[in-house]
């Protein structure tokens, strides 16, 4: 087995696999993104967390070195990282050692052992299509992506190189990421450029200059139509026989990208007879470096080289779709495939018994399948949240990132998800397959209800298909297709026999099949069994004591595993890759199962104790492994082996970090299987706390108070006060959020007072954030600050960064609720600072709203309107629709205010007020009405006013927001003013200094008074 890389030797890899491009960066120059902390995020697949840690600790070591540039873009400086000399030296070992490794690679049918260095040597040859010196290529591409993928490999090899082009050097930079010595086919005279048409002069004296001065040279010429267009056909035949004279003469390499539809057959001919066609074998589909490789080998080893060659133009998401070892028949069924995707039918439903081909089907179609794929097997375990960050991960990879920010926050909103899907999927070329779908639980089933309905062609597999749709979708509306599939035809099933090399009895074997592909794949002359009984009987009593083991323990698992993870005893590769040759076990990329007919009866054959210890075995495999879909299947497999203590233990040390990650179903169906009676007192406390907190992260508050007060109860027989406090700290935050405000305030009242007498600083600190926010709901600021100043003084004594910048963003708020602007303004700034440093997009959104806001209480409407705009901006770029509807809605109502943009403020508030009723949010439908209102007021159109601003106000005084009813007052009362109607208006603005009182806002209040004043 190899030896785990570390984060840090990943980053080191990383950046010496990129040294060339470090070397050769012109000073002053802002680097390409690879060499940021996001850069080497997305390139090594690893979580923003981990690569932070690597490159603090690298830093620290002297091994890499920070530099700030600005980057045009964004606006703002960045931090690139480096390589040292020290750095350099290290990463030169690392690779040194890492490349005397050995690996087992499959290519093709074939499996043999390679070291990594020779490994990568091998690729590097076929990526680069094995081009000799001395030699020019034309190389076939509409575009010339071909011809600078080729060119990068061969400057990795130690090339120099040139680029003659009729693209701007700055395109090309940017577009490759490439550093070397580019001329510009221009009419317009400047630096490094060349007139194009001086091909025999100017042009073929800098190709020979280069050749002469180099050695090993490799040169790209680009724009062979435009020269062309500027010189005639013949000229630069002419020119192309003395250049590729030169080249063989100078041992170099010359790269012509052509479009072949620009030239036609007699041109292209005419190109080629002093030219050879470029034709690798094959085309790499990643960079050929040391990290792509490793990212590639599997923990136990292995590297499948399909996964580094044989590129798709489209982005496959369908890895895990089991291989196909031998594909007859389905014409029809595939014809009607190909039809619906050209047909405007959104979906279509594929049905069949068990193993009867319909995943075999959809992955033979999806091979030669000309767009984006996704593909997603679901299980009895399946949960919306796991479904969703997969299509996100999948969206992310065809540059639509917003669903993947979205899901990185903490909020799970359905109805927001559907609209950022919305604007995810229009115009998106890609295919979604939905394997197994009649294992859907009903949350999943919900959401396809509304995902029909979206821009998207999707296939669904099952064996019945929850319903998700209805008749008329089908027969009226059309926009829902059905298969059926059967067994295969006596033809196709008399071929596949006969691939198995059965050449007797076929007519027979078919009856007793009755085509079914799965049975045709196991069935001989020899054992003519019907069904079920003849995987029973004739299968599985034949196959070896190693086989079986491995079948029965691969039958426990509810996923796809890796070899390694029933590698136990004597089984090894060679039996799991005879398991696969006999078509009772399935390899899906680096990872195996079996089909479920054979696995329900695999499982249901063993014993009691075979079950507890196969289960064992696994559960001791996955908790030795990392991440949270480990520890989830550890819980699940020692659940089945009934392993309730150790379950206990595992949930109470692990089960917040789960809550914390989004695994909130998948946590809630496995607790849910725990005894009260099988655990002892303690942990039976533990996993109440952790079932409130789940309970409350999934909306059932009600039970959460329930299960978090028994909690408590049990708890203090135990004397456990740690535990008492965190219930209480709960059960108030669970208030607070249902407006309960008085209750909420006395149970984390006594959450403090536990935490200070047990002196929890840091929980100390968590209780006085929420007492703070508390008081500022209910108008009582200067409670609200004394607790969050508390709070921020803990922060700042246990080093709690996040802490601090809440306490900041709160103080900041009650500071803007108290008229208190520039110290409300100077807060918010620290807590900004500290979220675009961890690049939080969600907290920065809060906050930059928050500043709009306080700028707005400052009557500074341009200000204001420059922030709700940046809210908008980083809203839209990271997919958090709740915010980009307030930062909207916001923007809308201050352009009102100022009576400039009227329209541009219509548009936003007609966009706000969707998104808000889609969301069900009352508090700022009401706010929207509001802004609706000023509109029509600017507008002078009263009677539209009066109705905005009557809907306004009954929407917030059912829900009693004082803050929004404060402003609403005030703006009716403007309006009655301007229209004449003193007698409501003066009413309107006692309203409003009446809720300002409550909240505390002196400053409003008098502002507001000398307004009735002037009336």
């Amino acid at each position: 087995m190899m030896r785990a890389i570390s984060i840090k030797e990943m980053i080191l890899l990383f950046l010496r696999d990129h040294l060339h491009e470090q070397l050769s960066l012109p000073t002053g120059k802002t680097p390409p993104s690879i060499f940021s902390q996001p850069g080497i995020t997305e390139a090594l697949g690893r979580s923003k967390q981990l690569v932070s840690y690597g490159i603090a600790a690298l830093t620290k070591e002297g091994l890499i070195r920070k530099r700030r540039f600005y980057v045009k873009e964004t606006g703002r400086f960045r931090n690139f990282y480096f390589l040292t000399e020290m750095g350099i030296q290290r990463a030169r070992e690392l690779r040194e050692d890492i490349g005397e490794r050995v690996v087992r690679v499959r290519e093709k049918e074939e499996i043999k052992e390679m070291r990594i260095r020779d490994l990568i040597e091998y690729l590097r040859r076929i990526a680069v299509g094995q081009v000799e010196q001395g030699t020019s290529y034309i190389i076939k591409d509409e575009r010339s992506d071909k011809a600078y993928e080729v060119f990068r490999e061969l400057i990795k090899e130690g090339y120099s190189g040139l680029i003659l082009s009729d693209v701007s050097p700055r395109k090309i930079e940017k577009k490759y990421g490439i550093r070397e010595e580019i001329y510009w086919f221009s009419e317009v005279e400047g630096e490094n450029t060349l007139r194009p048409d001086r091909l025999d002069s100017e042009i073929t004296r800098t190709i020979t200059s280069f050749l002469r001065e180099n050695e090993k040279t490799v040169i790209l010429l680009e724009g062979l139509a435009y020269l062309v267009q500027i010189n005639g056909f013949d000229a630069c035949v002419r020119f192309l026989k003395t250049l590729s004279d030169a080249i063989a003469q100078n041992d170099g390499v010359l790269l012509l990208p052509l479009n072949p539809v620009v030239f036609d057959e007699k041109e292209m001919a005419l190109l080629s007879k002093y030219m050879e066609t470029y034709d690798p074998k094959k085309v790499i589909s990643v960079e050929i470096n040391y990290t792509n490789i490793i990212r590639n080998i599997t923990p136990d080893g292995f590297l499948d080289i399909r996964t580094i060659l044989e590129p798709r133009r489209y982005v496959d998401y369908s890895d895990k779709r089991p291989e196909i070892k031998y594909f007859v028949g389905r014409k029809q069924e595939l014809r009607e495939i190909k039809g619906f995707l050209k047909s405007k039918t959104k979906v279509l439903c594929v049905k069949g018994i068990a193993g009867i081909g319909k995943t075999t089907l959809l992955s033979k179609f999806i091979e030669d399948v000309e767009m984006d794929v996704f593909w997603y097997r679901l299980s009895e375990f399946s949960t919306l949240r796991g479904l969703l960050t997969k299509i996100a991960d999948f969206l992310s990879r065809i540059e639509r990132r917003k669903l993947q920010n979205y899901l990185m926050g903490e909020r799970f909103v359905v109805e927001e998800i559907l609209i950022l899907l919305e604007e995810e999927l229009k115009g998106c070329n890609a295919l979604f397959v939905f394997d197994d779908f009649h294992k859907a639980n009903k949350e999943i089933v919900d959401f396809f209800r509304s995902l029909k309905d979206l821009d998207i062609k999707m296939v669904v597999m099952g064996r019945t298909i929850p319903l998700f749709y209805d008749r008329r979708d089908v027969a009226i509306k059309k926009n829902i297709r059905e298969m059926v599939l059967t067994g295969l035809d006596r033809e196709s099933s008399i071929k596949m026999l006969k691939h198995r090399k059965i050449e007797k009895d076929l007519d027979e074997l078919y009856h007793i099949t009755k085509g079914h592909p799965l049975l045709l794949e196991l069935i001989t002359p020899e054992t003519k069994t019907e069904g079920e009984e003849f995987l029973k009987e004739e299968i599985i009593k034949k196959l070896s004591p190693k086989e079986k083991k491995a079948l029965e323990m691969g039958s426990a698992f509810r996923y796809p595993f890796p070899a390694k993870a029933i590698m136990i005893e004597d089984i090894d590769h060679e039996t799991i890759d005879n398991l696969v040759d006999k078509s009772l076990m399935q390899r899906s990329g680096d990872v195996y199962d079996l089909h479920d007919l054979i696995k329900e009866i695999i499982y249901n054959r063993l014993s009691k104790e075979q079950k507890t210890r196969y289960h064992k075995s696994i559960a001791e495999y996955f908790e030795r492994e990392q991440g949270e879909g480990a520890i989830l299947e550890a819980i699940y497999h020692l659940l089945k082996a009934e392993e309730y203590e150790k379950v206990s233990w595992l949930i109470a040390e692990k089960g917040e970090t789960l809550i914390e990650k989004g695994f909130l179903k998948e946590l809630d169906d496995l607790i849910k299987q725990i005894p009260k009676n099988r655990v002892s007192t303690a942990n039976w406390a533990e996993i109440l706390k952790i079932r409130g907190i789940l309970s409350k992260f999934l909306g059932e508050w009600d039970k959460a108070l329930t299960q978090l007060r028994e909690c408590i109860r049990v708890s203090r027989e135990l004397e456990n006060k740690r535990l008492q406090g965190e219930c209480y700290y709960h059960i108030g935050e669970i208030l607070m959020n249902k407006a309960e405000y008085d209750k909420a305030y006395k149970n984390l009242q006594e959450s403090l007072q536990i935490f200070e007498d047990i002196e929890d600083l840091r929980g100390t600190a968590k209780v006085n954030y929420l007492l703070g926010k508390s008081r500022w709901r209910r108008g009582k600021l200067d409670d609200a600050e004394e607790h969050l100043q508390k709070c921020l003084n803990l922060a700042e004594k246990i080093g709690d960064e996040r802490l601090k910048a809440m306490a900041y963003n709160g103080l900041g708020v009650v500071h803007g609720h108290k008229g208190e602007c520039k110290k409300a303004l100077e807060l918010m700034m620290k807590c900004l600072q500290y979220f675009e440093r961890i690049d939080n997009k969600y907290e920065m959104v809060n906050v930059q709203n928050n500043i709009g806001a306080t700028y707005a209480r400052m009557n500074d409407f341009r200000k204001a309107i420059e922030w709700y705009e940046k809210c908008v901006k980083t809203s839209r770029d990271a997919g958090i629709v709740r915010g980009m509807g307030y930062g909207l809605a916001n923007s809308a109502s201050n352009y009102a205010k100022l009576g400039e943009e009227l329209d541009k403020a219509k548009e936003y508030i007609d966009e706000a007020l969707d998104i808000f009723n889609r969301l069900g949010e009352k508090r700022m439908i009401g706010g929207c009405y509001d802004t609706y209102g000023i509109i029509y007021h600017k507008k002078n159109e009263y009677d539209k006013a009066v109705e905005c601003f009557e809907k306004a106000i009954k929407i917030e005084e059912e829900i009693e927001s004082l803050e929004f009813l404060s402003e609403i007052y005030r703006d009716y009362a403007r309006m009655l003013a301007d229209k004449g109607d003193r007698a409501k208006a003066r009413e309107m603005f006692e309203k409003a200094i009446a809720c300002y009182e409550k909240l505390g806002n002196k400053v409003k209040v008098e502002e507001v008074k000398k307004e009735l004043e002037g009336l």
